[in-house]
């Protein structure tokens, strides 16, 4: 069983949301390179100056793409027989399934990311090393920031994960041997 983050789901959060911030980069980064492109091409008579115009644009094109979704590409988790593997920008662990505590927790708790220490965070996913509201660290996969996040505690260490279908992840690890834990408000982890 798995979740990962692939190239055209990156390109569907990054640009597929709605997000104003990210339709702005789009135009800045894409559409006026396009417009000095077509101006280039138009202004120069040489046909290695208007192949080189055409080259430009789709260059600038790439590198946006790929400076924007390659961090989060390839985000997610599987598992691995006994072993829950997490994979965050520039974060990974893993982790016994028998050895981890698991519960769910809402987002707006004392177990919100409130600082991303390390990672990738693009409009729709948020992935990477966070600080949480209750002073403690914790690995977080955050895909279209759902509101209820699957908390698991394991070795003093803990990850959030967020994504649609979270209660399957769930049952499978409560079936491979996870044990169930409240995370109340104000309840202390061990």
């Amino acid at each position: 069983m798995e979740y990962q983050i692939g190239f055209l789901e990156a390109l569907n959060v990054m640009y597929i949301t709605g997000n104003f911030f990210a339709t702005a980069l789009l135009i800045f980064f894409e559409i006026i390179p396009f417009i000095f492109s077509v101006f280039l091409y138009r202004i120069v008579a040489s046909r290695i100056a208007k192949f080189f115009s055409i080259f430009l644009f789709f260059l600038f094109i790439c590198l946006f793409l790929f400076i924007g979704l390659i961090p989060v590409c390839n985000s997610g988790w599987q598992i691995d027989g006994n072993t829950y593997h997490i994979n965050a920008y520039l974060s990974s662990d893993d982790v016994q399934i028998s050895g981890m505590e698991i519960g769910f927790v809402d987002f707006e708790s004392e177990w919100e990311p409130v600082w991303r220490e390390s990672g990738a965070g693009v409009p729709g996913l948020g992935t990477g090393r966070y600080r949480l509201k209750n002073d403690k660290k914790a690995l977080v996969f955050n895909h279209y920031y759902q509101r209820k996040l699957l908390l698991i505690s394991a070795n003093d260490k803990y990850y959030l994960i967020g994504h649609p279908g979270i209660k399957q992840l769930y049952d499978e690890l409560i079936r491979l041997g996870a044990h169930k834990r409240s995370f109340a408000n104000n309840e202390v982890v061990k």
